[in-house]
């Protein structure tokens, strides 16, 4: 008995196959619309205190007399809203404040002295934005 396999497109499934894998460790293509799903998720987060961020201070809250909570000069929320991703290693964005503000971690963290009021933090619809995007331009949609 003789048994005879035909293969056919071989050659195609193996540069799909290998084009997955470019795609999935070169995350650049979608840095920028990383960064707009965090940019927008931050100027959220600055719009409505949070949600849940902790009262300012009474002597904060009447040497800022009515301005945006976390906003003096407006530099920290610039530079919030205003990320620029990159790929750090060959499976992770992270996303940046552009320019750095070195005192935004002390938000982000908190301090002995201060609350946390986080400024980064996606909500669950945000996170599935980012997963599609990543899943989109793995498969090669975009």
């Amino acid at each position: 008995m003789k048994v005879e396999v035909e293969s056919r497109g071989v050659g195609k499934a193996v540069a799909e196959i290998s084009g997955l894998g470019v795609r999935a460790r070169d995350l650049g293509p979608i840095k920028r619309g990383f960064s707009d799903i965090v940019d927008k998720s931050t100027e959220r987060r600055f719009e409505n205190k949070g949600p849940g961020w902790p009262p300012l201070a009474d002597e904060t809250r009447q040497r800022k007399q009515g301005s945006q909570m976390l906003v003096d000069t407006g530099k920290l929320k610039r530079a919030m809203t205003r990320q620029t991703a990159k790929q750090s290693t060959t499976d992770e964005l992270v996303s940046e404040p552009t320019p750095n503000v070195d005192y935004a971690r002390f938000h982000q963290y908190g301090t002995k002295n201060m609350p946390k009021r986080t400024l980064v933090e996606l909500r669950p619809s945000e996170a599935r934005q980012v997963a599609k995007l990543v899943q989109q331009h793995i498969k090669g949609g975009r």
